[in-house]
């Protein structure tokens, strides 16, 4: 039932309110009680230069409003009336066919009847309404502008809008566009667009479309009363769209083999449509094509429909509602491909796609997605099938045009990552992490990963043309596990829980919730985005490490790992990355011991299946040893628990690399150091080791020591 209660209130505020007159009917109930309605008249506003009690446009001194109410007020709005034969030529007037339901509020009337003032607030907003309306002042520039009403909507075309508003901005040429339509019921007319085609013109569901562009700024407000071909004529010449007709007319061999013409105008407007950031109204219209053989063009009396524009999705519309489209000196287009489609990736991928950045997007998994699948992963709704091939039709479904999907082993496809793009790693698999550092690898790699039940996460993100790469940051993050213990606490296992998939020789998941992995992968996204937009650094690879507290709080620290210095040491075939930081305290502690010369250990991660040292840290050589003018004497004092300690707070991800020392008056290796580091391969049993001399600011590798 209607709330009879709040109905009288607002009956009484009606009849106190200034706006009208003593006129207030009394309130109708349904029998049912269900509706409730009641009219009033309300005095409006003439300016002294109208002298009758009628505007030109037909507006009148008193005007009568009716009220209609259901069980919804006062939480809904009543449905406001005016007269049935009030004037349809003003804005903010709303769609319908026979009465006049004006939009006298730019929000929502529910909203605006739930202030403090209750159904005053309501008639307030219609008698400014009706006052606007009796000076033609309906439109509010700053407000926006009120696209052209349209009663009766004959159909919907799918019409890619941010497209055509790009085009027309940037002054690209729209060329005729393909149409493939069908009639629904009531002959509804359903339509998108498709290549232009003219072979398959046809009378049935074939056909083109015109675009005409108004580019002036058109000021001029009229309602859609287009019914005929005629009536859309005379339309295009009240907004000055010029010699429309003589347009059509060039058209004449096509419009015999076709019996719906499509036309849609695109007129630029002197502020941006109400509800839009464009300044471009679209409106649709589909001519009935009876063709005139004399005058060569459509018969007057031949029927116009008007449609509805349905914007397909597309590259182009992502951008508009990401904000890239407005972002200026950014890298558009870049090709990127995910490595890995599971719960993390197919998110971080997702987030990125949806931003419209690029849409050449190459997807690699070769894995199955399975029931457990759906407790993190970003699909939902899909059967089983491979994650790489069902996250690139949801990316199709987007409007991603370029994308790809390669359901095959990652290090299968090293012809494809090699080339110049960007690889996003989110597989957590040491061995194609490691896959990923080979030199054939051209493209960089950012790497995302998830650690102790999804509490840390870490974004790598190698330089431009990988001048710091993969290892580099990995093997800094290992040292600054060393330094804290926050840190540390990434790399420890004891949290870790995993729960085996399948029966036999299965796979582990690890156990975690999709909010957790969902914190996480929107700011990498966003990391991840960010760099793509401004373009990878030259020469400074970044490390930022995520942890998610009791608190939920996401807190990141960032860091910045500079170009290492690359050598090669000959003795085993490795290259050696030495971490710019320790370049400098090589540097710098030769400085201060000179002339006599100095050295230390040299504390870094080897991977044996890439062949690479890298050496992040130094010893202080220890209070024992032995400086001097010609030689070096490494003492041994609490060496070995030194050590041991890099290796007990990172699980042995650092260790000990080998030995460096300085020739302050340079020159290469003498026949000590060469034995030296023959006496260091034994000592460790042929495992690679690293011999470092700074050679008057010059740092080389003692390459000759013989292996064991």
């Amino acid at each position: 039932m209607v709330d009879k209660y709040f109905v009288n209130i607002a009956h009484n505020q009606t009849k106190e309110s200034h706006h009208t007159n003593d006129e207030t009917s009394d309130i109708f109930y349904n029998e049912d009680q269900t509706e409730a309605t009641f009219s009033t008249i309300f005095k409006l506003e003439f300016p002294s230069s109208i002298l009758g009690d009628e505007t030109p446009l037909g507006v009148k001194r008193f005007e009568e409003v009716r009220f209609i109410f259901d069980k919804g007020f006062p939480y809904k709005a009543p449905i406001i009336f005016l007269r049935d034969d009030f004037p349809k030529v003003f804005p903010h007037i709303n769609p319908t066919k026979e009465k006049v339901n004006p939009c006298i509020y730019e929000g929502s009337n529910d909203e605006l009847l739930q202030q403090p003032n209750f159904f005053f607030e309501l008639l307030d907003q219609i008698a400014s309404w009706l006052d606007k309306a009796v000076t033609n002042d309906l439109i509010d520039l700053e407000q926006g502008w009120e696209p052209m009403r349209t009663d009766f909507n004959n159909g919907i075309i799918s019409f890619p809008v941010t497209f055509i508003e790009e085009a027309i901005r940037s002054g690209r040429t729209i060329n005729s566009i393909g149409i493939n339509y069908s009639f629904l019921k009531n002959d509804f007319i359903q339509a998108r667009i498709e290549a232009l085609d003219i072979s398959k013109f046809d009378k049935i569901n074939h056909s083109f479309l015109i675009p005409l562009v108004l580019t002036e700024a058109s000021s001029n407000f009229f309602p859609n009363d287009i019914f005929t071909y005629n009536d859309f004529i005379k339309f295009t010449k009240k907004i000055s769209l010029k010699n429309v007709y003589d347009i059509i007319g060039e058209y004449a061999k096509h419009l015999k083999k076709i019996s719906l013409l499509f036309i849609t105008i695109l007129i630029k407007r002197p502020v941006h449509l109400i509800g839009t950031d464009s300044d471009i109204e679209i409106l649709n219209f589909a001519i009935e094509v009876k063709y005139d053989k004399i005058k060569r063009n459509i018969k007057a009396n031949s029927k116009s429909y008007t449609l509805a524009s349905i914007e397909p999705p597309s590259k182009e519309l992502l951008t508009k509602f990401s904000g890239i489209n407005k972002k200026n000196n950014i890298n558009k287009n870049m090709k990127l491909i995910q490595l890995g489609c599971g719960s993390l990736g197919s998110k971080i991928i997702t987030h990125i796609a949806r931003t419209g950045l690029t849409d050449d997007i190459t997807l690699i998994d070769n894995d199955l997605f399975n029931a457990h699948n759906h407790a993190r992963h970003t699909l939902t709704g899909i059967s089983n099938g491979l994650k790489s091939e069902l996250l690139y039709e949801a990316l199709l479904e987007m409007g991603l045009s370029r994308v790809n999907s390669i359901g095959e082993d990652i290090k299968e496809c090293l012809n494809i990552i090699k080339d110049d793009s960007i690889l996003i790693d989110a597989t957590a698999d040491f061995s194609i992490r490691n896959f990923l550092i080979k030199k054939e690898i051209k493209s960089e790699v950012i790497h995302v990963v998830l650690h102790n039940l999804s509490t840390y996460g870490l974004v790598l993100i190698e330089s431009k043309n990988r001048a710091v790469r993969l290892d580099d940051l990995l093997s800094y993050f290992y040292l600054l596990c060393y330094r804290e213990k926050k840190f540390f606490n990434i790399i420890k296992t004891d949290k870790t829980e995993y729960q085996m998939v399948g029966q036999g020789c299965g796979s582990l998941t690890t156990i975690t919730t999709d909010a957790e992995i969902s914190y996480f992968s929107a700011p990498m996204s966003m990391q991840i985005q960010n760099e793509l937009e401004n373009g990878l650094s030259e020469d400074t690879g970044k490390l930022n490490i995520g942890n998610l507290n009791s608190n939920l709080n996401l807190e990141w620290d960032k860091f910045k790992i500079k170009a290492p210095l690359i050598l090669f040491d000959k003795s085993f075939g490795y290259e050696v990355r030495i971490n710019s930081d320790v370049v400098e305290k090589i540097l710098k502690n030769s400085t201060q011991y000179s002339p006599n010369e100095t050295g230390g250990v040299l504390i870094g991660n080897i991977s044996l299946v890439n062949k690479v040292i890298s050496i992040v840290d130094l010893i202080d050589p220890p209070e024992d040893s032995k400086r001097t003018k010609v030689y070096f004497e490494l003492g041994t004092t609490g060496l070995q628990e030194k050590v041991l300690d890099y290796e007990k707070k990172t699980n042995g991800l650092l260790t000990y690399i080998g030995t460096w020392h300085s020739h302050p008056m340079g020159g290469s290796a003498s026949v000590k150091d060469l034995k030296t580091k023959t006496e260091l391969i034994r000592d460790r049993k042929g495992f690679p080791t690293v011999c470092l001399i700074n050679s008057k600011g010059n740092i080389i590798i003692v390459e000759n020591g013989d292996k064991v």
